[in-house]
């Protein structure tokens, strides 16, 4: 189960080094509507509120039936090309947010059971994973392999 928020994604630099510009627009709409943002313009949520699978699911069905009515209503004006291609882009870097999230803590629940049998190196890893997620594990992993000039197989056989 994710314990992602908005909140959390607004305030991790890793987010926002990764996904700058959808950070900037969350905070900026949260500010500005008492803590709530639209996913998909249309399905608001606080700022606070776990975002899930299941949130986003229903965030892009309520899109898909937006658009239906929307293609229905021949007379009526149709959202902005470009303003659809941002909301489509936000929302699947939510969801990629998530799923990073959710693969990060089931690799910490695991490690955290077994991590009294890792070697130091791994131990190090872990405590890495739990501060400053993947990309931060990734971004160690590779600083140790330069440093040591360690190959890519003693990488391998080091962490798996």
């Amino acid at each position: 189960m994710s314990t992602i928020t908005l909140r959390k994604i607004i305030e991790e630099e890793r987010f926002l080094l990764e996904y700058g510009e959808l950070i900037m627009n969350i905070k900026r709409e949260t500010e500005l509507n008492d803590g709530m943002y639209n996913i998909y313009g249309l399905l608001p949520i606080h700022i606070d509120s776990i975002v899930t699978n299941k949130l986003l699911d229903t965030a892009l069905h309520c899109y898909d039936d937006y658009m239906e009515k929307k293609d229905k209503e021949k007379d009526k004006e149709k959202e902005p090309l470009q303003k659809i291609a941002q909301f489509k882009e936000d929302f699947y870097s939510l969801r990629e947010m998530l799923v990073r999230e959710i693969l990060v803590q089931e690799m910490l629940v695991k490690g955290l059971e077994t991590k009294y049998k890792m070697d130091e190196p791994n131990k190090k890893m872990m405590d890495v994973l739990a501060e400053k997620g993947m990309d931060g594990m990734i971004a160690a992993i590779s600083k140790e392999m330069e440093d040591e000039k360690m190959s890519y197989s003693e990488m391998r056989h080091r962490y798996g």
